[in-house]
């Protein structure tokens, strides 16, 4: 795997978009054979899987993911994911209370 993410993240509801003070909520893709860096925040969040498959690392532990899948990430924990099927992975990303988003906004 290259190690590079090919991925498209949607903010759907934040402070800017709608109004939203305590949370935010986003819909990812990421590319076949994507990797995202580690990352850590300052807030929880969590995820669902609505296609594809992975591994999800949160702290030092590894989990296989799929659709259907929902993963908890509290705050200041180490996480990452990986695209390791041949099919986009798509997934939902809820931040609470909101701040990572920005970020992304930065980014794009």
């Amino acid at each position: 795997m290259s190690g590079k993410v090919k991925a498209y993240t949607t903010i759907l509801i934040d402070k800017e978009t709608t109004g939203a003070k305590n949370f935010s909520l986003l819909v990812s893709e990421m590319a076949p054979g994507s990797v995202h860096s580690k990352e850590v925040h300052d807030v929880e969040h969590g995820f669902f899987i609505l296609s594809g498959h992975g591994i999800m690392l949160i702290d030092k532990e590894k989990y296989e993911i799929g659709p259907n899948t929902a993963m908890y990430v509290p705050a200041k924990t180490v996480h990452q994911m990986r695209n390791t099927s041949k099919e986009t992975l798509k997934y939902i990303v809820l931040y609470a209370p909101p701040g990572p988003e920005s970020k992304l906004k930065r980014e794009s």
